[in-house]
């Protein structure tokens, strides 16, 4: 038992040292503000890549940087980046309500990008609840979601739904819109509905427009930057909440149509990456677990 306290020590400072040396890689990573730093950062962490990624911990902060570098047209090529900015433009135009003073730029953008609100990007909604007294509002026609529906970017669409009578008293969230929670302890959680639903009050949602690409914006939106934008905006300690107003004025980092598919394709091809090193983690601890099973066995 000594020996087994010993291990245990010994393995959890080798994990505390993993993720220490791997928040400042990925911060050297994202602060990178030429070619060169930015080379050398993910340089290092290619070559150490088979030590650091042995804890689902540092998946995690390894996938919020890759959304934290898409966001700033870090994940694209100087090629695409010049090319964009002599051929295309973005053809949206910020309104007068929700444009964003210069001074108030969260970031640098590359030549071609823009600041917008939320808002000018898709129909923003907020739930609504039809009265619960009512059974009639309630039955099988559309699904009706709320916070605890939504875990893991996964919606489960089964747990309560309402009649035709009861949509007319809630409203109407189309396919492929963007849903998070805008109240509580699971504030800022999010998930794309693949089917028409409605939901309740502490939902916001929004369905992008044409010209804005869904998995794009479902990148900027589950990033640390806007989460932390989400909270920042949030008014109330022990239950924090944003309203409507404010979630629609966040600024997004919005390129041309383009290089969002390319940004989002390459967030794809990374976020699969870090699924299998997850996996492979998983596969590891499960082996050790049966090679100590085996061990015991044979005392």
């Amino acid at each position: 038992m000594l020996l087994c306290d010993k291990l245990e020590a010994k393995r959890n400072q080798k994990n505390k040292l993993q993720l220490q040396i791997n928040s400042a890689a990925i911060n050297n990573l994202i602060k990178a503000n030429d070619g060169i730093s930015f080379n050398n950062a993910w340089s290092f962490i290619v070559n150490q890549f088979d030590s650091l990624y042995t804890v689902k911990e540092n998946v995690t902060v390894l996938k919020d940087a890759i959304l934290n570098l898409a966001i700033k047209g870090k994940l694209i090529s100087e090629n695409l980046k010049n090319k964009v900015v002599n051929n295309t433009e973005i053809d949206i135009i910020s309104s007068i309500k929700f444009k964003i003073n210069e001074k108030e730029y969260p970031f640098l953008l590359p030549k071609g990008w823009k600041w917008l609100a939320l808002n000018d990007l898709g129909l923003t909604q907020t739930g609504t609840t039809p009265a619960t007294k009512n059974s009639e509002y309630y039955g099988d026609y559309i699904p009706f979601i709320g916070p605890g529906d939504i875990k893991k970017q996964v919606i489960n669409y089964t747990n309560l739904s309402l009649s035709e009578l009861g949509l007319e008293k809630a409203r109407l969230i189309s396919r492929d819109s963007i849903m998070m929670v805008c109240i509580g302890g699971s504030i800022g959680k999010l998930a794309i509905n693949d089917r028409d639903v409605a939901c309740n009050q502490q939902i916001n949602t929004i369905t992008p427009y044409s010209n804005i690409d869904l998995k794009y914006l479902f990148a900027v939106l589950q990033s640390s930057y806007f989460q932390n934008q989400v909270l920042s905006n949030s008014s109330g300690s022990a239950t924090p909440i944003i309203n409507k107003q404010k979630w629609i004025s966040i600024p997004i980092p919005v390129p041309p149509y383009e290089v969002q598919k390319v940004i989002s394709n390459k967030v794809d091809e990374l976020f699969k990456l870090c699924d299998m090193l997850e996996k492979n983690i998983d596969q590891s601890s499960k082996k050790q677990s049966q090679l100590l099973n085996a061990v015991l066995a044979q005392v």
